[in-house]
């Protein structure tokens, strides 16, 4: 998919999914993104969260490049909607610098090191063929750190396109639809994201 200008495809896509802990009910999680003029792309999450007297919010924002390079990412963490985090990190070839409660930190990156997740694109844009794979740095909002990352294309389900992603030695098994959304996403942990229509869109 390129950029808008270029084609009569939605530009706009979300979806809805519910969250689960080992089977118990947590939440909703709202996922969209969408090519942006320039040929990058931008991600946007909301993630809802509910228990007996406490609310939590957790809304993550991410810009990237047409190669998949980091160029903006936003985290905000609301508790009762009060602002409990804010954290927004801005990219350049040096690394990030990262703003947090009215602090500005540099987190480096040695140069050279690979930052383009062009997995971001998966299916949005590109169509990889089974078994392609990407090891990139990313960077983590919440640990402020960059983290090396193994993303792959695992095979082609009748639910969908299976990824497979590693960062720290836990795993993420994403099952993706036609245009890059999450039809289901199960953590390491027991956490599982499942979108409630999935045959929507």
């Amino acid at each position: 998919m390129l950029a808008a200008l270029l084609l009569p495809a939605v530009v706009f896509q979300s979806v809805e999914l519910k969250v689960t802990q080992s089977g118990k009910d947590l939440g909703t999680a709202f996922v969209s993104h969408r090519i942006l003029a320039n040929g990058g792309k931008h991600v946007s999450t909301r993630l809802e969260l509910k228990s007996p007297g406490r609310e939590v919010t957790v809304r993550q924002e991410a810009s990237y490049d047409s190669e998949g390079r980091p160029t903006r990412k936003l985290q905000q963490v609301l508790e009762n909607g009060k602002m409990r985090q804010n954290v927004l990190a801005t990219f350049d070839e040096r690394g990030a610098q990262v703003v947090a409660g009215g602090k500005s930190t540099r987190v480096s990156l040695v140069a050279g090191a690979p930052r383009a997740l062009k997995s971001e694109f998966w299916f949005l844009r590109d169509a990889p063929t089974i078994g392609a794979s990407v090891r990139a740095y990313s960077f983590d909002l919440t640990r402020r750190e960059w983290r090396l990352t193994d993303v792959r294309y695992h095979r082609k389900t009748a639910a969908g396109h299976e990824v497979e992603s590693e960062m720290d030695g836990r795993t993420t098994v994403s099952v993706l639809d036609a245009r890059g959304l999450p039809i289901r996403i199960d953590e390491s942990g027991g956490m599982r994201l499942e979108r409630v229509n999935p045959t929507a869109g």
